[in-house]
């Protein structure tokens, strides 16, 4: 019947000015393209129609024949004339959603969609002078850092960072009740913090914070769940490992507030995808 499941839906927002800016981006005057990679799972050899809408205005359609089992496919969405998402602090939290159509051939009563809200912003953690265009060109086609500072910047605006740490809020996970990680998020907005730093000893945020998080424009310092080294193993590669860190990426990426990934928990270099050089 050609029927397929979409598994995760995953854009990505990419900045692709033709500078780096180092004074604020401005409303509407901002390039930017969305990678959007839809994952889809298939019982038997299938074909039919793919659609990616974003709602700013645009839309691409692509015939697809999918292959027994997981398929990937990836198309970008332009987006040229849109307004930015900001912390909390330094302007409105704008956000757009990008939304994914599978029709089977000859089986429209077996479409189905999914969908995710983005928001269009250049995060960027500064650890060398990129007000030097020659810098940044080096930085381009380097890892490690330098010690000329350590900042971010968001929309080509340094930020300062008021947090705090994001530990679990209940020991039994089945004691959550809906709305709970929101009121936290409000409570630190209201406190004036702009970033939570979801702790590695603790579990992933749920989908309810990282929402609220978007919508009061409180970043997010992004830990994987790997505790200090001395106390527990730390990330290694086995498929059970790769495959948790692929899903939680899939699931977490699109949300405009996380601005920084870390592999561990204070794992001395040894955090997944720990690299020399690292800042973190």
């Amino acid at each position: 019947l050609n029927g397929a499941a979409i598994a995760y839906l995953v854009p990505t927002v990419h900045f692709v000015g033709a500078s780096w800016p180092v004074a604020a981006l401005q409303d509407f005057a901002s390039p930017f393209l969305v990678h959007v990679r839809v994952h889809l799972w298939a019982p038997e050899h299938a074909a039919g129609e793919l659609s990616v809408n974003g709602s700013w205005g645009a839309i691409l359609r692509r015939d697809v024949e999918l292959s027994p089992g997981s398929n990937t496919i990836n198309m970008s969405l332009p987006a040229e004339s849109v307004k930015l998402w900001w912390p909390r602090g330094h302007g409105a939290q704008h956000m757009y959603s990008v939304a994914c159509t599978y029709i089977p051939a000859g089986h429209p009563e077996l479409s189905v969609s999914s969908s995710r809200r983005v928001g269009f912003r250049l995060a960027a953690l500064v650890t060398v002078n990129d007000s030097d265009p020659a810098v940044v060109r080096e930085a381009n086609t380097q890892e490690g850092n330098s010690d000329e500072t350590l900042m971010f910047r968001i929309n080509g605006v340094p930020v300062a960072v008021r947090g705090a740490n994001a530990i679990p809020m209940e020991a039994l996970e089945g004691r959550y009740v809906k709305g709970m990680h929101r009121t936290l998020v409000k409570s630190a907005a209201d406190s004036n913090m702009n970033m939570l730093r979801v702790w590695g000893g603790g579990i992933y945020p749920f989908d309810e914070f990282l929402d609220a998080c978007d919508e009061f424009g409180v970043m997010v310092f992004q830990d994987m769940m790997y505790m200090t080294v001395s106390i527990m193993p730390g990330a290694s590669r086995t498929p059970s490992q790769e495959a948790e860190l692929r899903h939680q990426v899939r699931r977490m990426s699109h949300h405009p507030s996380i601005v920084l990934w870390s592999g561990c928990n204070e794992c001395g270099g040894s955090g997944a995808g720990a690299r020399p050089g690292d800042v973190y």
